[in-house]
């Protein structure tokens, strides 16, 4: 009888920028999965700048998880229309592994961990559970942020060192020497207590990035700031559909208010006006229409704008933004 080859989607952010060390690990994540009769899916998460914050990634694979559910569940009824059974569904189901290699001050202690839990995925006839593990330091905040999506909770460290591949003598290179290597063998069936010790995960900090709602203003955090000064928001952009139905949104940061019409490209308004738009990395976006938003608000990485606070076990972004829906009789108010 031929075994069936185990399925797993893994998922791997990074901080390191464009050097090879991605490839590196794509390539060792595959070679495990093959020697060891798995089916493995890399994909490495794109967009996160070289030492960005930790919140784009928290975001980023709160995205990955909630698309990967979505589309298992398109997936569950497609396999329910040809009478499959329950657990022959839940076995064709893809699991998911997220790898986070994020930090800051390079070759600093690290809490390095896996954590896995079960993610319902609802069907026409009922609901499966899949596998999903996040496997990377606990200090940076991104595991416990995430951690909410799953039930069923176990978590271990990285101690167990005969998991572990040479690392050169290199002690900055977890993200090969045990992320990679601890991802690809759980997802090609070892099991997390053989990585090491149980640990708690709500003994680290987490990262807070869920927008606030109060009324019909909602607050959200600086993401990030992209190379021409467009500001992008902690806010996805389904969610802020119903806030671009209004024609103005009143921006307040830092005791400082501001207004900017909304569209959906740079050309809906004026040279030199400011705009709010769903961007293409599926994030609201504030810009000016050949302009630097960024600058003309004193914003930038330098002064810390993009940096986390520490409140104790909570990391909370710096800078946050209130955003108001406006009407055209408000906005001529205003101006």
């Amino acid at each position: 009888m031929v075994e069936e080859r185990r399925r797993a989607t893994i998922v791997f952010a990074h901080d390191w920028g464009a050097d090879g060390a991605q490839a590196n690990v794509e390539h060792q994540i595959k070679t495990i999965g093959r020697s060891l009769n798995a089916e493995l899916e890399v994909t490495t998460v794109p967009g996160i700048p070289p030492l960005g914050s930790p919140l784009i990634a928290a975001i980023e694979f709160d995205r990955v998880i909630d698309t990967h559910r979505i589309t298992l569940e398109l997936c569950a009824r497609k396999l329910e229309a040809k009478g499959l059974s329950k657990d022959e569904i839940e076995k064709k189901l893809s699991n998911l592994v997220l790898i986070n290699v994020f930090d800051r001050g390079v070759g600093s202690e690290r809490v390095a961990a896996i954590v896995e839990g079960k993610l319902k995925i609802k069907g026409a006839d009922g609901d499966y559970l899949i596998s999903v593990a996040l496997v990377g330091p606990l200090n940076n905040g991104i595991i416990g942020a995430l951690v909410k999506r799953l039930d069923s909770v176990t978590a271990f460290d990285l101690a167990n060192a005969k998991h572990h591949v040479d690392d050169l003598g290199c002690v900055t290179w977890d993200g090969r020497t045990k992320f990679g290597p601890v991802a690809a063998l759980y997802a090609s069936g070892t099991a997390a207590s053989e990585f090491g010790k149980p640990v708690d995960v709500s003994a680290h900090p987490r990262i807070a990035f869920e927008p606030i709602y109060t009324g019909d203003s909602v607050s959200v955090p600086l993401v990030d700031i992209d190379p021409i000064g467009n500001l992008v928001l902690g806010l996805r952009n389904g969610e802020a559909n119903k806030l671009l139905e209004a024609p103005f949104l009143a921006l307040s940061v830092a005791g400082r208010t501001i207004l900017t019409k909304t569209g959906h490209k740079f050309s809906d308004v004026g040279e030199g006006e400011l705009i709010a738009y769903r961007g293409s990395n599926g994030l609201l976006e504030i810009a000016i229409n050949n302009g630097d938003l960024a600058r003309q608000l004193n914003l930038s990485r330098e002064q810390g704008h993009l940096e986390l606070i520490v409140a104790a076990k909570v990391l909370q972004p710096a800078t946050v933004f209130e955003l108001q829906p406006v009407s055209e009789a408000q906005a001529r108010e205003v101006a």
